[in-house]
């Protein structure tokens, strides 16, 4: 069941993300770690992030949305 906090994260320009690098594209757009509830890896491409609240999650998503090498799904 998919939370109304979540977004998924796939990178397109990479055959893999690891965990490192997905806390680094959050950590470039400025998302505290406060913010966040559990990170979950989808597969070798995709993660799903889950933000305390919806307004962290509209805002996270429009800088993430922003970055070339990625893809932003709510």
């Amino acid at each position: 069941m998919k939370r109304d906090n979540s977004i998924c994260v796939t990178t397109t320009q990479k055959d893999k993300l690891s965990a490192q690098e997905a806390f680094a594209l959050l950590d470039s757009v400025g998302v505290p770690t406060s913010s966040l509830q559990p990170v979950q890896a989808l597969n070798q491409t995709s993660f799903d992030v889950t933000f305390r609240t919806l307004s962290e999650r509209t805002l996270y998503a429009g800088k993430l949305a922003q970055l070339d090498s990625i893809d932003v799904r709510v």
